[in-house]
């Protein structure tokens, strides 16, 4: 981002799993890395988001662009993301008073992140061989 007043909000799916943790170290890496308006949210969280579009309105965020930290771009992109409905991460920002740009699509359509799974498996079969 090269303004002050827009951030990248990353939508991942979440859970109860100790696993979890890596979405917070994932916003954290970014903060640490100069990408301070780079957050990261999970589904589960979108029921307690009133604390973070409270720090939003004080660092005076007008924009939010909303990218999917999933594989694919399915029910949790068009419709808990994106959608229209009242509870979506869209519609309960755009009512806060932000104007928000999603981002349809899943990161296995991002070239970079295709490359990184190629070099993965590559690297597991020689192993295996």
């Amino acid at each position: 981002m090269h303004y002050n007043d827009e951030v990248n909000v990353f939508l991942g799916h979440g859970s109860s799993h100790s696993s979890s943790i890596y979405y917070n170290e994932l916003e954290t890496y970014f903060h640490n890395n100069h990408h301070i308006n780079y957050y990261v949210l999970t589904l589960d969280f979108l029921s307690d988001i009133g604390n973070f579009i409270a720090m939003l309105h004080k660092g005076r965020i007008k924009y939010i662009r909303s990218i999917p930290l999933l594989m694919l771009a399915g029910y949790h992109v068009f419709h808990d993301m994106a959608g229209k409905h009242q509870d979506s991460l869209y519609s309960v920002l755009t009512a806060a008073g932000f104007k928000v740009d999603c981002v349809p699509s899943g990161l296995g359509n991002e070239p970079l992140i295709q490359q990184l799974l190629i070099d993965q498996l590559q690297t597991q079969i020689n192993k295996d061989n």
